[in-house]
């Protein structure tokens, strides 16, 4: 018997040893699987995060770097001007006779046919011309600058009363521009591979409809280039990426669209993210993206990697398990804790990518607005041009916008009196603006630091109306210190009142008297007609007190049927009189049910010593004499 119960416990031991390595294995091991897929799930979020945020910044970067080359095209041309006119002057000085120097003048002409420029001469007297710059524009037009295709310079020539000058073909200029960028974003690669390349779409709206033209993109013949691209171009499975890229250009200016796509190449179909930015001056939705399906395959490569590791892992694990039962726990919690350690690591590695994140953000949803690092304000996006009611083809200037003006001296301030206490600016302030006509604002501005090689730089300031969080706030306060049913102020508003305007009385030199009262029989009327009716009566009593007191005084409900009020700048025999007045007209007032209430007064005149407790005892103790000497009178402390 003995041995077979031996045997019976082994056996059960054994088996509930089994059972139990059996659950703990299988446990472990799904624990790891769903850490696993949870890591390779995040590691794929991140990877796409990162690689929007860097599409972002690439097609940021060309569209800043196209208006800063606009800009310096227009003021070449105008110092290119200057020099051409400075050759005529001098011709025009050199030599005597006027018929020479018209001959001269064309022959420079035909010389500048390549270069969109022409020298002309305008006769001061007739206004014709004497030297004609052979562009489709008149005498008129030309000395206006009435054209935005020409720009034009000239000046007064007065010995000979002429008008000299030079004009440009600015539209020529400006598609010449035009190639130059398109064929440096043609030959422009990045990645590390260099699979990434800039796609160019003309998208105009007119008269109705939108106009569509491909001016660039690397991986499509050349005989696509200047062809129409249909609105309703389809993905691999089916969705309208092309409209929906050229509404978000349209809508917010720019935007990241999801489509499946054909990799170049091959048949294979991937999933394809691309960020679209609209440069309006242009009309050019400039654009690129990246393959989401090629990374996702890397992931599945490291998956099977992944599992090969862990199956080798899982058998030493269980071979340890059944050799050596009293280690399986701490060798399990070892290993739990080694997962939960290295998931943790691997967390914190992301946030602290997510820190290093550098983004060039236009189109948040928020006014924002750049500025230097003295404050003044250099560019904005289209929300807070929209917020100061600046025009979108306007600049955002503080010279001719008076609201800008006071933002951007507002910035100065904070920038200077932070200089000034040797203290860091704040991430944030509230300023209060008017916006958009003469309405009064309050904006919360948000404040961060533009560094370049680690120099500051500018900033970038976001602006979010709280006005209605200001006001929800005040709503919520005042909701706090009055009485819900009579809209009088509450016992908790008197405590924290009276310190303050007793002092401010002392300070001053002023008086300040409390009337204490409370509705005689006020339980008998809940009694006889109900609770409803009494609130009426309790409503009604403050509405006549209110008609008979200042807007300096307040008034307070301290109890059931207890009232305070408390009178700035009145003595006892002031206070009196008003507590006369509201006991009179409460008494001669008749509830549609029929009936009168009237109400006892006490009132006490406070003094330097008191505090809120003793200035009450003295109009509780008035109260009393009234309500002992018959009730519905005013008794003074």
């Amino acid at each position: 018997m003995k041995g077979n119960f031996r045997i019976n416990i082994i056996a059960v031991s054994a088996l509930f040893s089994i059972i139990l390595i059996t659950i703990v294995y299988f446990t472990y091991q799904r624990n790891i699987n769903i850490l696993k897929k949870e890591i390779l799930k995040e590691y794929l979020s991140v990877y796409i995060d990162t690689r929007k945020d860097h599409l972002e910044d690439l097609v940021n970067h060309v569209y800043i770097d196209i208006g800063a080359k606009r800009k310096n095209l227009r003021i070449d041309i105008e110092k290119e001007l200057d020099s051409y006119i400075n050759i005529a002057e001098n011709i025009a000085s050199s030599l005597d006779e006027s018929t020479e120097i018209p001959t001269i003048i064309k022959s420079i002409n035909k010389g500048l046919r390549g270069k969109h420029i022409r020298i002309f001469i305008i006769d001061g007297k007739s206004k014709a011309f004497i030297v004609k710059p052979n562009f489709n524009i008149d005498e008129k037009t030309l000395l206006s600058d009435e054209n935005p295709e020409f720009v034009s310079k000239y000046t007064l020539y007065k010995s000979k009363e002429w008008i000299i000058g030079a004009v440009a073909d600015y539209g020529k200029f400006e598609n010449d521009l035009k190639k130059y960028v398109l064929n440096r974003l043609y030959h422009f690669r990045y990645g590390l591979k260099k699979e990434g390349y800039f796609f160019v779409i003309y998208v105009q709206k007119k008269n109705g409809g939108i106009i569509t033209k491909r001016l660039l993109n690397p991986n499509k013949p050349m005989n696509d280039i200047d062809k129409p691209v249909p609105l309703g171009l389809r993905g691999a499975k089916g969705n309208q990426f092309f409209k929906g890229m050229v509404e978000k250009c349209f809508t917010k200016g720019q935007g990241f669209e999801q489509y499946y796509f054909r990799i170049i190449g091959t048949n294979k179909v991937a999933k394809k993210i691309s960020f679209v930015k609209y440069y309006k001056p242009w009309h050019w939705m400039i654009g690129t993206g990246f393959y989401v399906t090629v990374f996702e395959n890397q992931l599945k490569k490291r998956d099977k990697i992944l599992n090969a590791i862990m199956s080798k892992r899982n058998k030493w694990f269980l071979l340890i398990l059944i050799l050596s039962f009293g280690l399986m726990t701490s060798i399990f919690i070892y290993l739990i804790s080694l997962s939960i350690m290295e998931t943790n690591k691997y967390i914190k590695r992301i946030k602290e990518d997510n820190k290093f994140k550098q983004k060039l953000i236009y189109m948040i949803p928020n006014p924002m607005f750049f500025s230097d690092e003295k404050g003044n304000i250099l560019e904005c996006n289209e929300d807070f041009k929209e917020l100061f009611e600046i025009k979108d083809t306007d600049e955002c200037s503080s010279s001719r916008n008076e609201k800008l003006k006071n933002l951007e001296n507002r910035l100065k301030q904070i920038f200077e009196k932070s200089k000034l206490s040797h203290k860091e600016i704040p991430e944030s302030i509230e300023i209060e603006m008017e916006i958009k006509g003469k309405e009064k604002r309050i904006l919360e501005m948000y404040i961060s630091q533009l560094q370049y090689k680690e120099k500051l730089s500018g900033f970038v300031c976001i602006l979010i109306d709280i006005t209605e969080k200001k006001e929800n706030q005040e709503k919520l306060y005042r909701a706090s210190i009055k009485d819900e049913l009579t809209s009088a102020f509450n016992r908790r508003y008197l405590k924290n009142l009276f310190p303050t305007e007793h002092k401010k009385a002392q300070d001053k030199d002023y008086k300040i008297s409390l009337i204490m009262f409370d509705i005689d029989f006020f339980k008998k009327i809940n009694d006889t007609y109900g609770h409803d009716v009494g609130d009426k009566v309790l409503t009604k009593v403050v509405k006549i007190a209110e008609k008979h007191i200042r807007k300096e005084d307040f008034l307070f409900r301290i109890g059931g049927e207890e009232f305070v009020i408390m009178l700035a700048g009145a003595d006892k025999n002031k206070a009196y009189q008003i507590a006369e007045q509201i006991r009179k007209d409460i008494k001669d007032y008749t509830f549609k049910e029929g009936f009168n209430v009237t109400v006892s007064f006490g009132v006490a005149e406070t003094k330097e010593g008191d505090d809120l407790e003793s200035a009450l005892k003295k109009a509780d103790k008035a109260l009393y004499e009234s309500k002992n000497s018959g009730r519905g009178r005013t008794t003074l402390f």
